[in-house]
């Protein structure tokens, strides 16, 4: 918990130490007024924030479209992707014993096969 209340406090003291040096280079540095100082910082934020979220929007897409390529995936017994994709043929056959174990087994745990149905 201390260590949590260390962190705070550096973070507020540099944020302030920010935020300090910033005006006193707007005031110093390049002159400015109170009212220009603030147009600016209004102005930098604006552009700064729209492109942030053009951004993140593009980030977004681009990762839906790579998730939708690897979906759309063709997969064979032999492809080596190393998930289940359906019951074998002796699951099959077992249906009427096991069927919702065998059918619901894969769906139900993400990320690649740790064994095989008990069926």
């Amino acid at each position: 918990m201390l260590r949590l209340a260390a962190l705070s406090v550096a973070a507020f003291l540099a944020q302030a130490t920010t935020a300090v040096a910033l005006v006193w280079t707007g005031i110093a540095v390049l002159n400015l007024g109170r009212e220009a100082l603030t147009e600016l910082g209004v102005r930098a934020t604006l552009h700064l924030s729209t492109r942030l979220v053009a951004g993140v929007g593009l980030w977004l897409a681009l990762r839906g479209l790579r998730m939708l390529k690897v979906q759309t995936h063709h997969h064979h017994d032999t492809c080596g992707c190393g998930h289940v994709h359906g019951p074998t043929p002796a699951q099959v056959r077992n249906r009427d014993r096991c069927a919702t174990a065998c059918w619901s087994w894969p769906a139900s745990r993400p990320g690649p096969a740790r064994g095989s149905c008990s069926c």
